[in-house]
């Protein structure tokens, strides 16, 4: 699929409703399914369902007739952040490490934007990217966060400990502290792993703390975009983000 869309009618409206400097065209089966629309979209386009099928490159989406085209999304240059939160002494980062469904992400965007986080780091291999998808989970607030891809994890983590970061990476190990117990009042990066493994060892190796949510461990741990909810809430909280 062509990373320059979305789909439906609700993303669609929302989209044109914020980011209206970031629409290209909006394309429709019939005039009826853009009446909304009308006077604040430049370009819209009269096609086919099969066009539509055809430019999302599949037949199995409900993009329920309407779909619009928006400006390349743009991550921010990591090295950017470290001139921007400067003299921020509640910057609050999270590092994805390896997150694979882009749903989760998406919802994890949405959570990290309501709660103030400042930025989102994530690899730029082996790691779902911002796509129409990732963008239609988020509710079109992957435009509100800067996102920095980088080639290495550690290295990224290095150098935010020098700029006076701590480091928590989110973890079941026996070193693990429950997150209410942990205190969060000064620059903050929390770490979430992959679906399946977790936080790397090696991140897990040279992150300052460990926490968990405490649960009654009827399964073996939480979906990763609601640990990051109650995670990203609570940190927020202490660092009077919200």
């Amino acid at each position: 699929m062509n990373n320059n869309y979305i789909y439906g009618k609700n993303a669609v409206t929302e989209f044109v409703e914020n980011f209206p400097d970031r629409v290209v065209r909006v394309f429709v089966t019939s005039s009826e399914n853009a009446s909304n629309l009308k006077g604040k979209v430049k370009e819209i386009k009269i096609v086919e369902k099969e066009y539509l099928d055809k430019i999302l490159n599949t037949k199995n989406l409900t993009h329920q007739n309407i779909v619009l085209e928006y400006k390349q999304f743009n991550y921010r240059p990591f090295k950017e952040l470290s001139t921007k939160n400067k003299d921020n002494s509640r910057a609050f980062y999270l590092i994805l490490d390896q997150i694979h469904d882009p749903y989760n992400f998406g919802a994890i965007i949405r959570s990290a934007v309501l709660m103030g986080v400042d930025a989102i780091i994530i690899l730029d291999h082996r790691q779902v990217e911002v796509t129409p998808t990732v963008i239609k989970a988020s509710g079109g607030t992957a435009f509100y966060i800067d996102i920095c891809r980088v080639t290495n994890l550690a290295n990224a983590i290095k150098l935010l400990k020098e700029e006076g970061f701590w480091i928590y990476s989110s973890n079941l190990n026996e070193e693990s502290q429950e997150f209410s117990k942990v205190s969060f009042d000064t620059k903050t990066t929390l770490i979430l792993g992959n679906e399946n493994k977790g936080v790397g060892d090696k991140i897990t190796k040279i992150s300052d703390v460990n926490i968990h949510i405490p649960t009654l461990k009827v399964i073996d741990s939480l979906n990763v975009s609601v640990a990051a909810g109650i995670l990203i809430f609570n940190i927020a909280r202490q660092l009077q983000k919200i």
